[in-house]
């Protein structure tokens, strides 16, 4: 059974996932970063599950100026920091699952693909797709 985190502020578009995974794995949620941050700092976990893009963040303040509602990617930079301080190794596996086209923007997603190992799926994927994801991203070493 395996610890996974998910990490979304659209709770609806992510629960038909959650009650799934439920089922075989222990599921917690964190609808902001500040929450995500939290739990990570208490919790090892052995999947994460990650919008890239977030409202607001006490922590990244500062960087949202820059880069806009990307306060997920900033948060998947700080989980691969090797010095972040979270129970959560910091390879541990990473599906961003978001609404956002990536391709669109080739600059974040080549920015992401290159905090592996992490997969990019776009809202809604189907169940099973998903579902496959999670079975592979466990698979793999970390």
């Amino acid at each position: 059974m395996a610890k996974i985190l998910m990490i979304d502020d659209d709770i609806e578009s992510i629960e038909d996932i959650r009650n799934i995974l439920n089922s075989n794995h222990d599921v917690e949620i964190a609808d902001n970063i500040d929450d995500a941050i939290a739990q990570l700092s208490k919790n090892a976990y052995d999947l994460l599950f990650l919008d890239l893009y977030m409202p607001h963040s006490k922590r990244y303040a500062a960087e949202e100026a820059k880069l806009g509602r990307e306060t997920g990617y900033l948060l998947l930079k700080e989980v691969r920091s090797a010095s972040s301080g979270f129970q959560t190794k910091n390879n541990v596996p990473v599906i961003v699952l978001t609404f956002i086209r990536l391709n669109m923007d080739p600059a974040l997603k080549e920015k992401v693909m290159k905090e592996e190992p992490v997969q990019i799926l776009e809202k809604p994927e189907s169940l099973i797709e998903i579902l496959q994801c999670v079975k592979l991203m466990l698979m793999k070493p970390n």
